[in-house]
């Protein structure tokens, strides 16, 4: 914003032209001239998509993913028998994993499906859980990355 001011000044604009404001800082224009008006309270709010987020999490969610990476694993099982209908999907972003380890992280989401009867589990936040706990610590084994692991497993 200073940098914007000194380049007002140096295309002619006068200084009682210039303002630098701040959140909940208003400007009272009244057709040949502009002043500082009232403050109001004000706060910082965030775009997040369509929605507007108040808080900081979003923000927090962002700066962490770019610096430790994000990994979604999309598993398909049959609703009836429990078992794996497909290789999961394992999608890793901003960690820099090779095919190799990509295919070894499908290899242990395989194994914690069929270490678990999905029909049994009944609440598959526990089965979530377990294929999060093991990929993080094959990811951390093979990277130092703690990346945010979202495994979604749907019943066809």
């Amino acid at each position: 914003l200073k940098k914007h001011v000194e380049l007002a000044k140096e295309v002619g604009m006068k200084d009682s032209a210039t303002f630098i404001c701040d959140i909940g800082d208003t400007l009272v224009f009244n057709g040949k001239t502009c002043k500082m008006g009232e403050k109001f309270q004000a706060g910082s709010r965030f775009v997040d998509g369509f929605s507007i987020d108040e808080t900081m999490s979003t923000i927090r969610d962002r700066k962490y993913i770019s610096s430790e990476g994000i990994i979604v694993v999309v598993c398909c099982v049959s609703s009836e028998s429990g078992y794996v209908l497909q290789e999961p999907d394992v999608i890793g972003k901003g960690a820099g994993f090779t095919e190799s380890q990509l295919q070894d992280m499908k290899n242990i989401v395989v194994r914690c499906l069929e270490s678990y009867n999905i029909k049994k589990a009944g609440e598959k936040t526990v089965v979530r859980n377990y294929i999060r706990q093991k990929l993080k610590d094959y990811i951390f084994k093979k990277t130092k990355k703690n990346p945010m692991i979202l495994p979604v497993i749907t019943e066809v």
